[in-house]
């Protein structure tokens, strides 16, 4: 498969501590792909690189090609890449498809300075990004809450939004930060579906998570992370690390 997303020595140091520390890694197009790693092995540190949100101290992330290694997080979020957040970052006052409208609007090219300058440009962006959110909102299950205020939504259903504005950027890739973090089983069990879905788009997704239950049923591929360097990769091949995160019987099943 074509790599999508190429990392290579890709390092972020705060101080003396390496977050991420020399780290290589490829993304093909449409890859069902998940990294695990304890808490603190640097794994929402690579999120915010890969996004954006963030510059490394060394090493180089390609995208589809081209260097994007210094390049604003808005602009690649143009270019096919979104993420969600492990703590959520939706806005309260806004209702559901307000929301998910944001994410769709960070996906044209259209900004806030055309509301004032090119206003029928403007124009058309609002409708497209109207008609974005409701199909990311569909695929993601939460249709028929379109109107509800966010601080209104149980916890689960607020994942599920969060999910469907960065879907509704139209990502090549979507990587996704622990967004199964206190959802129930029953909550896990539709991002499943919702993952699933996702996929079926055609949309590579890069799964940070530690449910590895939830892991082994969605990805096709697994690398760990550990003190911010990768330690394993093909991970269904190794039974020592599916017994350190599954136990004794999940490394046999």
């Amino acid at each position: 498969m074509t790599a999508l997303l190429e990392v290579e020595g890709l390092t972020r140091r705060f101080g003396g501590l390496a977050a991420v520390s020399s780290l290589t890694l490829a993304v093909a197009a449409g890859e069902a792909r998940a990294l695990i790693g304890p808490n603190g092995a640097g794994k929402s540190t690579l999120v915010n690189l890969l996004s954006g949100t963030d510059r490394p101290t060394a090493g180089a992330i390609r995208w589809a090609g081209q260097d994007v290694t210094r390049r604003p997080a808005h602009l690649r979020r143009r270019a096919g890449i979104a993420r969600t957040f492990q703590n959520g970052r939706l806005c309260e006052r806004l209702s559901v498809l307000e929301n998910v409208m944001l994410g769709a609007l960070t996906g044209l090219e259209a900004g806030l300075l055309d509301a004032w300058f090119r206003p029928v440009r403007h124009a058309a962006a609002e409708r497209r990004a109207r008609e974005l959110a409701r199909g990311a909102l569909t695929l993601a299950g939460a249709e028929g809450i379109e109107d509800r205020s966010v601080d209104a939504l149980p916890y689960g259903t607020r994942r599920l939004v969060e999910i469907a504005r960065a879907v509704a950027a139209q990502p090549q890739l979507l990587l996704l930060d622990e967004p199964a973090a206190g959802l129930n089983s029953g909550e896990k069990a539709s991002l499943l579906t919702v993952l699933a879905r996702v996929r079926e788009r055609g949309v590579a997704v890069l799964l940070i998570e530690h449910d590895m239950g939830l892991v082994m049923s969605f990805a096709e591929r697994i690398s760990v992370l550990d003190f911010g360097e990768k330690i394993a990769d093909e991970v269904r091949a190794d039974p020592r690390v599916i017994e350190a995160y599954l136990g004794r019987e999940g490394a046999h099943a």
